[in-house]
C-alpha cells in the first residue's frame, strides 16, 4: 500500500462587518475610532500569541477563557468570522476534543492574522 501525502491549501477569507466599523467611526469620530481599533487589535494580537503558546504547551485549561475574550473583542469591532472561529475553539475545549482544539486553534490564528490586518486598514480606507 502506498502512502500519499495530500497538501491542503489554507485559504481563509475573513469576514469584516464594515457596517459595525462604520458605526463605530460615526459614533466616536475618525481619530478615536482608529485608536479604539488599534487598541483592540493589540489586545487580540497579544491574546492570540498567548493562545498559540498555550496550545503548543498543551495547556488547554486557559484556552477557553482566552477564546471567549477574543469572541467579545472581535464582535465589538466587526470581525464576525474571527468571532465565529474563536467561539468554535471555546466549544471544542468544553467538549475536550483535543484534535479539534489544535485544528481550530490553528484556523483561528490564520483567520486572526488577516482579520486584524483588515481591521487596522479600515479607518484609512473608509473615507
Amino acid at each position: 500500500m502506498k502512502n500519499h501525502v495530500v497538501s491542503l491549501r489554507h485559504t481563509e477569507t475573513p469576514a469584516v462587518q464594515t457596517e459595525t466599523l462604520a458605526s463605530l467611526e460615526a459614533s466616536l469620530g475618525a481619530e478615536r475610532c482608529k485608536t479604539v481599533i488599534e487598541r483592540a487589535v493589540f489586545e487580540m494580537t497579544d491574546r492570540l500569541w498567548l493562545l498559540e503558546k498555550l496550545l503548543r504547551d498543551g495547556q488547554v485549561q486557559e484556552v477557553e477563557r482566552i477564546a471567549n475574550s477574543l469572541v467579545t473583542i472581535s464582535t465589538q469591532i466587526g470581525l464576525s468570522e474571527f468571532a465565529l472561529v474563536a467561539n468554535d475553539l471555546a466549544e471544542c475545549v468544553s467538549r475536550k476534543d483535543v484534535n479539534a482544539i489544535l485544528a481550530v486553534g490553528a484556523r483561528l490564528v490564520r483567520v486572526g492574522e488577516r482579520s486584524l490586518y483588515l481591521a487596522v486598514q479600515f479607518p484609512e480606507n473608509a473615507g
